[in-house]
């Protein structure tokens, strides 16, 4: 739609007659320059993702249009990726050098959380959403960083011997608290992080592999880079969009081409969706277990109240709280052993 478009681009995207410094949000410059229009455009993302001027009214009609199509097609909702970029400093100004080192500068100041945001969104839904009985969502840009790895490698383990107890653990976590759930692809089998011993090479995240090169770039050719591929494996946007593993075939029955976008998990042939879905002791079925027994009892889980216990209590490595309906007359104790080791607490107040 963007090279399709270009030739009538002025008013419908971010444009500017001159260079910037503002940084993008996945590293390098946030402008880029169009040989047609002579001109540079915003490109917060990517160079193929030209930020969208959501001041032009043409452009939030096309934009609503298209979700109406989908919604149309039975479509459940839409998240919206960072929402609080929609509204901008009507000039886009230089961003203040506030870091010496880097080349480019932070322009959150003129891009982000703009006067208009509220305005675009509740048109949004008026226009749109009000018209379906749909769900939503929407994440801002400092959020973004928390929801791409598996929880599974960074809070838990994914070691063998550790795996499925751990997966069933975190998921108790998430279906006793209040709140919507969200789940990567693959959470609900326990899929895990990208493998310790795959390079940056296997990384296709234009964010990791940017920091990666940047970094490299300060600490010179042939650096020592294991601390940087440990901060990849954690947290690299990659590991929440491995290739989902469905069965033992080639590329995990993901796709029938030559391979993915991306790599599959070499643990595959181990941990896949064929080989849960009839296992009563497999994560996924503890998953459908524990998401049926919070609907049941939505009482404490969805609408209790959450009270935390006194780590003094439950320990270091023991996450410990009550959820209870706000009658009073119904309460859950939950601990969660974020360790390797048989924890012990007392907890006799608690009994019942």
């Amino acid at each position: 739609m963007f090279t399709r478009g270009r030739s009538g681009w002025t008013n419908a995207l971010a444009v500017f007659l001159e260079i910037k410094i503002t940084t993008s949000i996945l590293g390098g410059s946030a402008w880029t320059w169009d040989e047609g229009s002579s001109q540079y455009y915003l490109s917060l993302f990517l160079p193929s993702q030209p930020d969208l001027n959501w001041a032009n009214e043409d452009m939030r009609r096309a934009t609503y249009a298209d979700m109406e199509f989908w919604l149309d097609k039975g479509v459940d909702g839409y998240r919206i990726d960072s929402m609080n970029l929609m509204s901008k400093h009507p000039d886009l100004p230089d961003a203040p050098v506030t870091n010496l080192e880097s080349e480019y500068q932070s322009g959150a100041l003129y891009f982000a959380s703009g006067l208009q945001m509220h305005e675009y969104i509740k048109e949004m839904r008026t226009k749109v959403f009000d018209k379906f009985d749909c769900m939503t969502g929407g994440t801002r840009v400092q959020q973004r960083r928390e929801i791409h790895f598996r929880s599974l490698s960074r809070y838990a383990s994914d070691l063998p011997e550790h795996k499925a107890t751990a997966a069933k653990m975190l998921a108790t976590n998430l279906c006793t608290l209040s709140g919507t759930l969200f789940l990567l692809q693959g959470q609900e089998l326990g899929m895990a992080n990208m493998p310790k011993q795959w390079g940056i090479e296997d990384y296709v995240g234009v964010e990791g592999r940017n920091a990666y090169t940047e970094i490299e770039r300060q600490r010179g050719k042939g650096a020592d880079m294991k601390d940087v591929m440990k901060e990849l494996r954690l947290k690299a946007r990659d590991n929440g969009r491995l290739p989902m593993q469905w069965d033992v075939s080639p590329n995990s029955g993901f796709t029938k081409g030559e391979k993915p976008w991306m790599r599959v998990n070499d643990d595959f042939k181990e941990w896949n969706f064929e080989g849960q879905v009839g296992d009563k002791d497999s994560v996924l079925t503890y998953w459908k277990n524990i998401l049926y027994f919070r609907r049941k009892e939505s009482g404490v889980f969805v609408y209790g109240k959450f009270e935390m216990l006194d780590p003094a209590t439950s320990g270091e490595d023991v996450f410990g709280y009550t959820m209870t309906d706000y009658s009073g007359s119904k309460s859950a104790l939950v601990l969660l052993n974020f360790s390797d080791q048989v924890q012990n607490i007392t907890a006799d107040r608690y009994n019942g």
